[in-house]
């Protein structure tokens, strides 16, 4: 079959990028023609310019500090996303058996200010069923006329199916279809998949991987305890760097490949981000995540789905234990499986 894929593939956002080419890969093994298509919506490549001013000089000065790795990191998104995507036009011709939408947030109103009915598959390509896949909304709830405008909206798709729990209890009384709660492409594919892209880094001494999206002060008071108790180092993947000077090493020119060489080799990996503990898992890494209090609902329903909550803390344990996978494993690939067979069974 041949088959489109409608997502925030542009955003220079390590799980946006990564569960792109996670969601393509996919379909490719199970021997459909896969591409994605290039919408481009400015309220998604607005977000990521090299340079913008403000009226605070310490904020300008901090840009300034992170304009080359930001320029080195945008040349390496841009990379990814040109070798590995099959890009099409959005205003194609060609028409598609299937065109699936998601995973990402292409549902969340607050990012545009309402719905992009676009990720509904309300657009002037042809295909034959509308699909979609891991999709989020990105909250817990929504105001009456955004429900409203949402009902309308499903009726466009053939069979729907979302990456957490939470949006499904959103979306249930709002259509008529079944909704299914399914992985997160990054999860459908397995370490090995992933060694075949990934870019192993240049550092000969243990360390403990940080990486966050929105900063928590407990996510490095755990990676600095835990750095005193092993005496490895921390390193941290960074959108910015935050501060002139630190205690530990910061890397903010990382692109998608390097990201995955990094969590590949680290001894421990401390986050609050959901793809931070995903790619922890995936690799069978020690780690601990801290829940954001806004948006950590994601990690807190994967690490409980797949019985690893032990791993969610607020401070580090005094007894640092390795993490155990056996059960956990076991869970998560009947789920891939399950996710799998979403896949299949709605494009028949």
């Amino acid at each position: 079959m041949k088959i489109g894929i409608f997502t925030f593939h542009r955003a220079h956002n390590y799980g946006a990028m990564l569960q792109t080419y996670a969601l393509k890969k996919v379909c490719e093994k199970l021997e459909n023609n896969t591409y994605v298509i290039d919408y481009a919506p400015n309220y998604i490549d607005s977000q990521y310019r090299y340079f913008t001013l403000s009226k605070s000089m310490k904020s300008n000065l901090l840009k300034l500090l992170n304009l080359t790795g930001n320029i080195k990191k945008k040349k390496k998104f841009e990379e990814f996303k040109n070798t590995y995507f099959s890009l099409i036009p959005f205003q194609t011709e060609q028409k598609f058996d299937i065109l699936l939408y998601g995973s990402d947030q292409i549902w969340n109103p607050n990012i545009k200010g309402d719905f992009d009915s676009v990720y509904f598959g309300l657009h002037n390509i042809k295909v034959n069923k509308n699909i979609a896949y891991a999709a989020s909304i990105g909250k817990s709830d929504l105001s009456d006329e955004e429900k409203k405008d949402i009902s309308k909206l499903l009726d466009n798709l053939y069979e729907i199916s979302v990456r957490e729990e939470t949006a499904k209890n959103v979306l249930k009384p709002l259509t008529d279809k079944n909704i299914s709660v399914v992985l997160d492409p990054t999860l459908l594919l397995t370490s090995s998949d992933w060694s075949e892209i990934a870019i192993k880094p240049n550092i000969d001494t243990p360390y403990i991987l940080v990486y966050e999206v929105n900063k928590i002060t407990e996510t490095m008071n755990i990676a600095r305890e835990l750095s005193k108790k092993t005496g490895f180092k921390i390193i941290e993947i960074a959108y910015y760097k935050t501060k002139i000077h630190c205690d530990h090493k910061i890397l903010n020119g990382v692109g998608p490949r390097e990201f995955l060489g990094l969590f590949q080799e680290a001894n421990y990996v401390v986050t609050s981000s959901f793809h931070g503990t995903a790619f922890s898992i995936i690799n069978r890494k020690n780690f601990y995540t801290v829940a954001h209090r806004a948006y950590g609902s994601r990690m807190v329903d994967l690490l409980n789905n797949i019985s690893l909550s032990d791993r969610l803390v607020e401070s580090l344990p005094d007894t640092i234990i390795d993490v155990d996978y056996s059960s956990s494993e076991k869970i998560l690939n009947q789920w891939r499986n399950a996710s799998i067979d979403f896949l299949t069974n709605s494009w028949r």
